[in-house]
């Protein structure tokens, strides 16, 4: 599926995309960097979260990264995400929080070229792109 289709798929919902379905609808999607041109917007200090569309109960984004770059450690609290990588690698840290409310990290997952990611609610992550010289570009969609 092209991401013309990927935004007519997620425009016909009307409630919050589940997991499942912003996963399968993830997997389907064929995207290059190319696809994504227009929303490929890298930030200086920081990674730069470029708007590229939204409905009733979604956001997209394009999320350009460059070495180093990361995200506060968070949750998505009331939400879910689902990440594709169009570019590079990303490495998701996970945490967990002991009942003291320190959190702990758990073991990391590379997210390549190509993959995917969804997190969801009290899921505690923080996103990085670890390459010490190649940019990363992914596509998020939250919900709601």
């Amino acid at each position: 599926m092209d991401l013309q289709e990927f935004r007519s798929r997620l425009d016909r919902g009307t409630g919050a995309v589940s997991l499942d379905e912003l996963t399968l609808l993830l997997e389907a999607l064929e995207v290059a960097p190319e696809d994504v041109a227009e929303w490929t917007h890298f930030g200086e200090d920081d990674y730069r979260r470029n708007p590229m569309f939204g409905g009733a109960a979604y956001e997209a984004l394009c999320i350009c990264w460059r070495p180093g770059q990361r995200t506060p450690i968070h949750d998505h609290l009331g939400s879910g995400c689902g990440i594709r990588v169009v570019r590079g690698t990303l490495t998701e840290h996970p945490f967990d929080r002991t009942p003291e409310g320190d959190l702990v990290p758990q073991a990391s997952c590379v997210i390549p070229e190509g993959g995917i990611c969804v997190s969801h609610d009290r899921d505690i992550h923080e996103v990085v792109n670890e390459s010490p010289d190649e940019p990363t570009i992914t596509i998020h969609v939250y919900s709601p």
